[in-house]
């Protein structure tokens, strides 16, 4: 049999193969016609036998037994973790089509820091992430002084539309992504911590803390925080994912970028402590005018600074955008606009942006650098931002990384 998956789960070593069954007539010890199938020992069965010290491997088995506990692999069925133990993430965890990773409230995953470890759901995957407040799910670096980058982060690649070729490739994996299914799911995420991930893995760009690749929006995103990233905390690329209560705290670029078409719903972001820009939207970087264009709609949000760019900047064709309650803190610049068709779209009233508070600015604090005639698209106003201003908000107290 074809081994596709080795995953450390209870202390155990559970081999997941593309043929499931003689796993099971072994487990029910009957083949349906009444005769008993007695266990013959194979390094290749799926089961522990013979002189074997795990499932397929140790005894007269070439292959090492991996430590107990370990994650890595290709995930092709039903996973369940379990929270009473400590993960540790050794490589690459695809979740592929057809496969599922259920993680219960509380489970830690704790990533080893350059070995190009990273979490990925693949089309037709699908990732269960159940925390709550009270039992947060973490993922971060098992190093004893954790950095920015010491792994790769949390990938999703969906099937909802992109405005650049269909399918794409993501930057993380190399993994298709992109499609004509808008309400796609890639699974269910729920009070998630993500720390100290964005390693360069694949290329010379930092992979970001969680990144959705043409993600659909019947994937439900709530109550994240992305933390100590070396890319940014939160890419958005494509697709129509609409995540809420959003937590994005160190970022070494931008904090939160957003991409090639996507087109979402979103509230209560607040973003701290980022390099570059506080929200980045871009249409195309490489056809700025490039269709569907990215839209976004989002209330109540708060961005920190202080930082080398802009509290929203507006580039590479920028977007259809429509933001209300933006509580901005300590910037330089509040609207940057980077390029003409980006520029375009405000004199087109295709930008609104209203109750924007630009508090604590700096001495040579500019509202925007946008110079044409639509002097109305900002309407400033106090607003709480994301819920108290430049605070923590409610939401985002008991199961968040204080900083």
């Amino acid at each position: 049999m074809n081994v596709l998956a080795r995953i450390h789960v209870n202390n155990l070593v559970y081999k997941t193969t593309a043929t499931f069954a003689l796993l099971l007539l072994l487990g029910c010890g009957d083949n349906g016609f009444g005769n008993s199938v007695s266990e013959i020992a194979s390094c290749s069965d799926g089961v522990l036998n013979g002189d074997e010290t795990g499932i397929d491997c140790g005894g007269n088995c070439s292959d090492f037994c991996p430590e107990p506990n370990d994650l890595e692999g290709d995930v092709i069925t039903r996973m369940v973790l379990d929270a009473s133990v400590e993960y540790r993430l050794t490589g690459r965890l695809l979740i592929r089509d057809s496969g599922s990773l259920e993680i219960p409230p509380g489970t830690v995953i704790k990533a080893v820091p350059n070995v190009g470890a990273y979490i990925a759901v693949a089309q037709g995957g699908q990732l269960f992430v159940f925390g709550n407040e009270a039992q947060p799910i973490t993922f971060t670096s098992a190093a004893e002084n954790p950095a920015p980058g010491d792994w790769g982060g949390l990938v999703f690649c969906g099937k909802a539309p992109l405005n650049t070729e269909i399918p794409s490739r993501s930057a993380i994996g190399d993994l298709l992504y992109g499609g004509d299914d808008p309400e796609n799911s890639s699974g269910y995420v729920k009070y998630l911590r993500v720390g100290y991930a964005g390693a360069i893995i694949d290329n010379d760009i930092p992979s970001g803390g969680v990144s959705f690749y043409g993600t659909g929006k019947f994937t439900l995103v709530e109550y994240i925080q992305s933390f100590k990233s070396l890319g940014a905390n939160f890419n958005f690329i494509g697709g129509t994912v609409s995540p809420k209560w959003l937590l994005a705290d160190y970022a070494s670029t931008n904090s939160i970028s957003i991409t090639d078409g996507w087109q979402g719903e979103a509230s209560f972001w607040k973003a701290s402590n980022f390099t570059k820009n506080g929200i980045e939207i871009s249409n195309n970087n490489t056809y700025p005018l490039a269709t569907p264009t990215t839209e976004i709609s989002l209330m109540n949000s708060s961005l920190l600074g202080p930082n080398e760019g802009a509290a929203l900047a507006l580039t590479n064709g920028g977007g259809l955008v429509s933001i209300e309650s933006m509580y901005t803190s300590q910037m330089s610049v509040g609207i940057g606009v980077y390029d003409a068709a980006s520029s375009d779209k405000i004199t087109a009233s295709q930008v609104d942006l209203e109750a924007i508070e630009f508090a604590n600015t700096t001495q040579n604090f500019t509202t925007t650098n946008y110079t044409g005639p639509n002097t109305s698209f900002i309407t400033e106003g106090t607003t709480l931002g994301s819920g108290n201003r430049g605070d923590t908000p409610a939401w985002a107290q008991n199961w968040s990384v204080e900083f």
